[in-house]
């Protein structure tokens, strides 16, 4: 399997291409993808998005963002580039194989549906070993389902159908 990463040198943010190609080439090994994988950052942006083409290979197209260290802005986190580049990759799995394969595109998906499968997929790469702050995704997940931090009941916002008195 061939991985590369452009740009070679940076100059806006402090990344190293190989370390982000040691990290996908080891994201890569873990979920048995064998094509070629070229990554492509955006250095010129604080934004976070990752998008993944299937073209004659993988080519995830990433905005700096994504690879950074949240306490350090520009400086390159190991962490947070094996989950963000991780999450690309799962999701691309999922749809080729299994179920997923008529799952729409990530562009046509909702946030409840992004928030969803972002968290399923970092839950299975923090299995992998990749670290994960397991707060901040449910936190997400919650958020974006309406429940609150027990997971068991509707935010108050939410209108309950019926409900009991409390005298009863």
């Amino acid at each position: 399997m061939t991985i590369s990463v452009t740009p070679a040198q940076f100059e806006f943010v402090d990344f190293d291409a190989n370390v982000i190609a040691g990290v996908v080439q080891q994201l890569a090994q873990a979920l048995g993808i064998t094509e070629p994988i070229s990554v492509e950052v955006d250095e010129t942006t604080p934004l976070s998005k990752v998008r993944l083409h299937h073209e004659g290979g993988l080519r995830l197209v990433v905005e700096s963002g994504a690879l950074e260290d949240p306490r350090k802005p520009r400086q390159f986190s190991e962490g947070a580039t094996a989950l963000a580049l991780g999450r690309a990759l799962f999701r691309h799995l999922d749809r080729t194989t299994g179920g997923f394969g008529e799952a729409p595109s990530d562009e046509a998906l909702d946030l409840r549906q992004i928030a969803a499968w972002d968290t399923w997929c970092a839950a299975r790469l923090s299995r992998l070993g990749v670290p994960m702050l397991e707060d901040r995704w449910l936190y997400n997940f919650r958020n974006r389902h309406g429940l609150d931090r027990k997971s068991t009941r509707l935010n108050s916002s939410h209108v309950a159908l019926s409900r009991m008195p409390s005298s009863a």
